[in-house]
This record gives C-alpha cells, structure tokens and sequence, in this order.
C-alpha cells in the first residue's frame, strides 16, 4: 500500500529508546545534545520578535513564489554587510533550509541520481535523500591538527550518476570551515565533470576561530552553478519562524533557467508564510544581537572543553556542536547509553553523524553553561572509567 521510500525502519535505537523511557519516568536528563535555541535560556528570546509579526500588510495575500520583495532586498542587504553581492532576483526564499534541499533534489537529480555529500554530517540529509529517490556518496573528511577534505577521496566518489556536490561549511559536527584551496578544488572539479555546488552555509555567522585560508561565502561564486543555503533558524536563532533562502549564482544562461525552474516548483507551494517575510527585515537588523549571545555561549562552552582529561575535544572553528574523542575501550554507542543510564547525561555516538570508526562523541555547545559543565564532568568521569 505504502511506496518503498517510506519502509523506514521504526524501530528506536537503544540510546534514543533509554532516553525516552528516563523522560517517561520523570529522571532528570543533562541534554548535551540540544541544539535548538529556544530551549537553551537564551534572553534575546524576551526582546519581542514576534512583534513584527502584526506587520499590517500581513492582511493581505499577494504571494510571490521567489518570495516577498521586501524579504528578498533584506536577504541580499544582510549578504552585502558582510561583502557578499547577492540579486534579489537570483534569491528563492522557503520554509527551511530541509524545503531548499528538497527543491534541489527535485532540480538537479533524477531518481536514481547522485549527491556527494561529506562524511562526518548531519543525518538529515539521508532522509530527504529517501523521500527524493536519490543516492548519497559520502566523500571523506579527515582530522590531523584540523579537519580537512579528503580531495582524491571526492573524486574517486564521482560516478556517472553524480549531479552536485554538497558542501557544508561550517560542517556539523566537525566545525570545520572549507578553505580557499578546496574551494577551488571544488569548482575545477564541479567545471569538469557538469556538476553542481550545493552550500551549506547555515552556521556561517558563528566563526570560533581566526581560520586566514578560509573561503569567502559561496554566495558569490559565479564560475559554475552554484547554489547557497542560509536561513534564520540559525543565522538569528529563530527556528520557529520557518524562513530560508537559496541563492542561485553561476553562468548566467544557467542561472536564468534554474531560477525559472526553482520559481515554478515554489509556487506549486507557496509555503512560506507572509507575517514571517514581512517580519523578516525587521529580524535581520536585530539579529546582532541574538548572534552575539549565541556566540559568547558557545565560546563559554567549548572553553570548558579544556579542562577534559580523558576525552579531547577536536578542533572547532565554527558552529555549534563539538567532537570529541574518547577511549576505544568500548563501542561510542555503548560509551553513550552507560553515560545516560548511569549518570543521565545524553550524547551522541559518532556514528549518528556517519563516523565510520569508533572513539567519538558528539556534544552540543549550546546547553546552559552549568548543565553544560556537570554534563561534561560527569561524561569526563564515565569515560576515565570504563
């Protein structure tokens, strides 16, 4: 009765069904793995943004399927504060960045057709890859004194079903930001095999480090066909609001015709709500606010990374989550759910996120600090001890 793409396996894993049976059971959890803002205490929450909701042109329905002007000329304003020239004209804005994904799987793939999409990331990707009929092929990324990209690894990835290349920076959970010499390893190899650039840039605002080789935004990449996910879920820590956008760049005869193609697949929608698009430039330019807590957080909490003895936090230089690695006395998995059952601290194991060897955890950076601090003493502790 049901299409095949949807015979997931139902079944919860042993980590997410001890942690569903502690909340059942009313035993406190320190949740190091929140990563949504309006769960973490943060007060720019309280400075009223729904305020600009009762925008009074919200009365009024006039959909644009790119998306309201006013919200387009905000988005490209917010590029060029931060160097970046973008056309409203090439922007498309959605109801999530998950919407834009969608709209390029359905763009630029047939069923069948494959991303290359890099390993460790977030798993999400696996699931709209599911409901789109579209392969991934992980290309590798490698941990020396910092994270980087396995190029010969992404080219032997490349196979006559390969459409786009998707390319997250920062990445989660690395955190690791791509370099101005992958970038141009990247577009070389886009340009000669009639790929696609699909970018990831939801976390650009939350830089940790001072990374001299890091590559620009994508947003202004024109040499092939290019296409830039943002959105303020991050940007400005409202994930409630559902507003995002691709930017479309490349050759202009490309371009033309992607946006066109992206225009009728919007309005066949027309998800994205009017009071958000109206709101929107009111959020942007206070969204400095929200940025700076979010950040001097982050901060606070991979700082205290340090203090670790038995687990080493890995090189982070942007985002919001932090890797770990531990001991190889026993699976991650195992290392998680004997955490969580015995001192009732949750935490990823590094194969949520597509590690393929053993010895990581995976932590948010956005947890109040004091839960962050016991949570990260007493995982330093199980994991000193077996």
């Amino acid at each position: 009765m049901f299409a095949n793409r949807t015979n997931w396996t139902w079944d919860p894993s042993p980590l997410a069904a001890a942690a569903a049976r502690r909340r059942r059971e009313g035993l406190p959890i320190l949740d190091l793995t929140e990563t949504n803002p309006t769960c973490c205490g943060f007060h720019y929450l309280e400075a009223g943004a729904e305020q600009a909701l009762a925008h009074p042109g919200a009365r009024r329905y006039a959909p644009d399927a790119r998306g309201l002007a006013g919200a387009r000329d905000a988005i490209a304003g917010a590029y060029r504060a931060r160097g970046v020239t973008v056309d409203p004209a090439r922007l498309v804005v959605t109801a999530g960045t998950s919407e834009g994904y969608s709209h390029l799987m359905r763009l630029l793939l047939n069923p069948g057709d494959a991303l290359l999409v890099p390993s460790p990331s977030y798993p999400l990707l696996d699931v709209l890859a599911r409901l789109h009929d579209v392969r991934l092929i992980p290309y590798p990324l490698h941990i020396d004194d910092r994270w980087w990209l396995d190029l010969d690894g992404l080219r032997a990835a490349c196979d006559n079903g390969c459409r786009a290349i998707v390319i997250i920076s920062p990445n989660n959970p690395t955190g690791s930001l791509l370099t101005q010499r992958e970038r141009e390893a990247l577009v070389a190899l886009a340009s000669a095999r009639g790929l696609a650039l699909i970018a990831d840039e939801v976390f650009a605002d939350y830089r940790l480090l001072d990374v001299p080789d890091a590559a620009p935004s994508l947003a202004g990449e024109d040499r092939v066909l290019t296409f830039t996910l943002n959105g303020i879920s991050k940007m400005l820590g409202l994930p409630q609001m559902k507003v995002a956008w691709l930017v479309v760049n490349g050759p202009p005869a490309v371009v033309v015709d992607a946006c066109r193609r992206l225009e009728l697949m919007a309005d066949s929608y027309l998800s994205v709500s009017t009071p958000a698009q109206l709101a929107l430039p009111a959020w942007l330019s206070q969204g400095a606010m929200a940025q700076a807590e979010i950040l001097e957080r982050v901060r606070t909490n991979l700082a205290q990374t340090r203090a670790l003895r038995q687990a080493a936090c890995l090189r982070v230089e942007g985002g919001w989550t932090a890797v770990l690695r531990i001991p190889r006395v026993a699976s991650a998995a195992d290392v998680a759910l004997s955490l969580l059952e015995g001192e009732g601290v949750l935490v990823d194991p590094g194969s949520f996120y597509g590690f393929g060897a053993e010895g990581y955890l995976v932590i948010s950076l956005l947890p109040p600090p004091a839960v962050f601090a016991e949570g990260l003493r007493l995982l330093d502790a199980r994991v000193g001890g077996g």
